[in-house]
């Protein structure tokens, strides 16, 4: 099946995993992938390291498209979980997660 999402994402179906805290974890993201959809890992309540681990394992189980769902309104404790950073509104949630991810996560 051909559509315009399937298309842009590279994937079989037009079906997507909404990153959804606490649910959207990295075997479901996985699995959905591998049928043929695309899966988005949530990051909101993980902080870089645990979402660096959320990403390696994705990786692991899977060798399809997915995505990572970030979001600007977390509870201040998890936000300060980010301690590399100080929250500014001219970041946008890509600029928190590059600077410490992005270099681990360059393909071999």
């Amino acid at each position: 099946m051909q559509t315009r999402v399937t298309r842009l994402f590279k994937i079989q179906y037009p079906i997507v995993l909404p990153g959804m805290s606490w649910i959207s974890k990295p075997k479901l993201v996985a699995a959905v992938c591998n049928a043929g959809g695309l899966g988005i890992l949530a990051s909101g309540p993980l902080s870089a390291v645990e979402t660096a681990v959320a990403i390696k394992e994705i990786r692991s189980l899977t060798d399809k498209p997915f995505g990572i769902g970030t979001t600007l309104m977390m509870p201040v404790g998890l936000l300060a979980r980010a301690r590399h950073y100080s929250f500014s509104l001219s970041l946008s949630p890509f600029d928190l997660l590059r600077r410490p991810l992005i270099p681990s996560f360059k393909s071999p």
